[in-house]
């Protein structure tokens, strides 16, 4: 083996020391290198439905709140529906579930068909040339352990006779 000189560095915010061995055969034994797993960032994205509006300037605007739905109904009167809004509040949750802290760099979404994006009701979020959606307000924050941030996304429909029925946001 060849003479090797460690190094100190720091790993999960701890020092450590490490080296690069050269092996010339293979009669090695008694080998205290001082080992430590490196510990990885996860994390558990999860996307609810919290919010409907809808608005008509023929009748007054409804608000539907839901708590974590993964799926919402609302019925649409269908006397002047062509002047419908439909706006749909999103909410995204990321969940530090690694075992260490970490950072989101940014969270991507894809605008669903028929709904429209408008910056000015979204902080943080922006319309790639890719036809998706990012949002980089979490780039900043470190998640602890278990830690869980928010992020709220708000996008609209205009509706007309030709464009009711389901609307898939995944």
């Amino acid at each position: 083996m060849n003479n090797n000189d460690f190094t100190e560095q720091t790993l999960d915010g701890r020092k450590v020391a490490t080296a690069t061995l050269g092996v010339r055969n293979t009669d090695l034994y008694n080998l205290d290198l001082g080992l430590a797993t490196r510990k990885n960032f996860s994390f558990k994205l999860e996307k609810f439905i919290t919010k409907a509006t809808i608005t008509n300037p023929e009748y007054e605007k409804r608000e539907y709140n839901f708590i974590n739905k993964h799926t919402a109904k609302i019925e649409l009167p269908a006397k002047n529906i062509e002047n419908t809004t439909v706006i749909a509040e999103y909410t995204i949750k990321v969940t530090n579930i690694g075992k260490v802290a970490g950072t989101i760099e940014n969270i991507a979404d894809y605008l669903p068909q028929g709904m429209t994006f408008n910056g000015e009701l979204n902080s943080g979020w922006y319309l790639s040339n890719d036809g998706n959606l990012y949002n980089t307000s979490l780039a900043s924050k470190e998640l602890a352990l278990g830690e869980t941030a928010e992020v709220k996304l708000i996008l609209t429909r205009k509706i007309n006779g030709e464009n009711l029925g389901l609307v898939h946001n995944i």
